[in-house]
This record gives structure tokens, sequence and C-alpha cells, in this order.
């Protein structure tokens, strides 16, 4: 069940990254990884909730979440090291903590 849920949480955010594009106007901004990382965490408060590969294992795709406020970041990580946000936004949930509403949908 928990693999189900974060399957759905990775294709819903694949899914944002496909249709909104990051906050810069252009071509999507790249660092190196571990100053992302540290970037993200620092200024953000932002740490790694999910990663995963792309189908054909070249690219990881990680999203970082800050727990207290909901704000997230998706990042794309390319096979050259280069990390690459495409989309951030609030309102982050984890569905295994939300509890079903009565008579509500299923998965």
């Amino acid at each position: 069940m928990r693999n189900l849920l974060v399957s759905t949480i990775a294709i819903a955010a694949i899914s944002v990254v496909m249709i909104q594009p990051s906050h810069s106007q252009g071509k999507a901004k790249c660092f190196v990884h571990d100053q992302l990382v540290a970037g993200l965490g620092k200024d953000f408060n932002e740490m790694v909730k999910i990663r995963g590969l792309t189908r054909d294992g070249q690219k990881m795709m990680e999203i970082f979440v800050n727990k207290n406020t909901g704000d997230w970041t998706v990042v794309m990580v390319q096979p050259n090291g280069a990390a690459c946000p495409v989309a951030n936004g609030h309102s982050f949930i984890i569905l295994d903590d939300v509890k079903p509403v009565a008579d509500g949908p299923t998965l």
C-alpha cells in the first residue's frame, strides 16, 4: 500500500513538472547537487522526502519538503550530477498521513 501511495505522489509530481515550468522564465538553472541540497535545507528547511529514477534510469527525481509549512521543491538530477529545480509550491501532504473520509474514494 505504501508503494502505491509513493508511486501516486511521484506520478503527480512528474505531472506537475511536465505542466508547470520552473518559476524562472527560461531554462531551469542547475546547481551542484550537494550545494542545492544544503541550500534547500538552510534557506527553506526542506529535506528530501521522495526520490526515484526516471524510467530510463538516466535521471533522478527528488521532492524536498518543509514538514512545517508544506512548501516543496521538485529537483531533477541529471546524469552528470547537476541538480535542476523544476517546480515548487505549497500545501504538500503525504497521503499516508491523511485519514480516509467516510464514503470517500479508495486507492
